[in-house]
């Protein structure tokens, strides 16, 4: 919804200015649409995600995509205008070197920006030919961001809540969990470009700029459905987003603008009656709860949450009782051997050894994505259920008369099975009982015992 305002704004303002009236002795307006694709330099080096400078996802950044815009023009002097310039673009937030993994999926970005811009040579009074116009772009306004969705909820130091993106990365043993806010900052822009005049009443624009920003991205720790904020330090560099951009111009010629009547500041209402406080309401929030006895080995639980303690409740018995005390004993992996002292996940198969190495940080998964496998020495182990929807059927079926049955003795009994899942390289495990966070792990050489 608040997209949705933020593009209204923006053609409200263009479509006000532009409806002044037109007069075809004069080029004095333009307004245009145009497209392109945009770069963006690093969000957060290794200093801060807390991984060796060489190792993947070191470095997180705002993925490149395609970029879209609209501008209206205001020609001042020959030489000298001001510009509405809006764009927009909608791209994930990815690691170096991990093409395949995103941290935080559909991040919007919208910026608004008046800029001067100034040519460096006149056009002509009157069109004769096409006509080359470059031209130097500065200007500053703001950059709004959103992960689309809203989909977390971050609480802050201050107890306020506000949608976010959350990702977590870093080594297993110490993972650093940050969060993208939905807000907007300043941003500077500085830009070269031209106009193509091809007639006497249209032209293309081209353009590189670059627009600078620092996206409000802190600190925090997963709790249940929210993320609770730890730091007020804004942790992301400034972010210099490089766009290139080519578009459509349609000349206008305007006479002066007319004299505006000032209309009389209509009469305020009378004061209303200072209202009450009122108690905190509660929220009421979907739960997910890993469970390899359940159907799928992950379950959903109705729950209310309480802004002003921050407690996430369910009910058990009648009773209200906080998320943590009813929740089973589930194995997971931050509480394995293996995975807090940087091991391979090893599942043995009759008389084979397969090992999963951890690849990336630990995410959110949707339950939807996933495919419940087996256990491994109790821990839940998964795959991208669209990998193993040919045999999910037969998982399904296997895994009904014990739900959460080990994995190894599932794949010794039937060979077949284990021959398919052959071609399924990256399994999940889960790092924490609520919230569906979970390790990414890649399968490695298979090892074969000897007799």
């Amino acid at each position: 919804m608040k997209a949705v305002f933020r593009a209204t704004t923006l053609t409200a303002l263009f479509a006000g200015v532009a409806a002044a009236p037109a007069a075809a002795q004069r080029w004095k307006w333009d307004i245009g649409i145009n497209s392109g694709y945009s770069w963006f330099s690093k969000m957060l080096d290794a200093e801060r995600t807390g991984l060796p400078e060489d190792a993947p996802g070191s470095e997180i950044s705002i993925d490149h995509g395609p970029l879209f815009g609209a501008q209206l023009t205001y020609w001042a002097a020959p030489k000298v205008a001001l510009r509405l310039n809006g764009r927009y673009a909608s791209n994930d937030v990815k690691g170096n070197d991990l093409d395949d993994f995103d941290f935080v999926e559909d991040v919007n970005l919208w910026g608004g920006t008046l800029d001067l811009l100034f040519r460096f040579s006149e056009p002509a009074d009157e069109f004769a030919g096409m006509e080359f116009l470059p031209y130097l772009a500065l200007g500053g306004g703001l950059k709004w961001y959103n992960p689309a969705g809203d989909a977390f909820t971050c609480v802050g130091t201050d107890g306020e809540s506000e949608s976010c993106g959350p990702f977590t990365t870093g080594l297993p043993n110490q993972p650093a969990t940050f969060a993208i806010s939905e807000g907007s900052a300043f941003a500077g822009l500085v830009g070269l470009g031209a106009d193509w005049r091809l007639s006497r009443g249209f032209a293309i624009r081209t353009e590189i700029s670059d627009q600078i920003f620092k996206p409000e991205v802190r600190r925090g720790t997963f709790n249940g459905t929210t993320i609770d904020i730890t730091s007020d330090e804004n942790e992301s560099k400034w972010i210099h987003e490089l766009g290139a951009q080519i578009g459509l111009q349609f000349l206008l010629g305007v006479e002066p603008a007319p004299v505006v009547a000032i209309q009389p500041a209509p009469t305020p209402p009378p004061a209303e009656p200072t209202p009450q406080p009122q108690p905190v309401p509660e929220e009421a929030v979907t739960v997910c709860i890993i469970d390899p006895t359940a159907a799928g080995g992950i379950r959903s639980e109705a729950a209310v949450y309480r802004p002003d303690t921050r407690d996430t409740l369910v009910t058990v018995n009648g009773q209200r009782v906080p998320l943590g005390n009813a929740v089973g004993n589930v194995a997971v992996a931050s509480n394995s051997t293996w995975y807090l002292q940087g091991q391979p996940l090893v599942i043995t198969v009759g008389e084979e050894r397969i090992q999963f190495l951890t690849y990336g940080g630990a995410r959110v998964v949707q339950p939807s994505d996933l495919a419940l496998l087996g256990t491994v020495n109790g821990l839940p182990v998964y795959a991208d259920a669209d990998q193993v929807s040919h045999i999910r059927a037969q998982l399904d079926e296997l895994n009904r008369p014990q739900r959460g049955a080990d994995l190894g003795q599932i794949l010794e009994q039937h060979r077949d099975l284990n021959a398919q899942l052959e071609d399924v390289t990256t399994l999940y495990v889960p790092i924490q009982p609520t919230g569906c966070v979970f390790q990414a792990v890649q399968r490695q050489e298979q090892v074969r015992k000897n007799r």
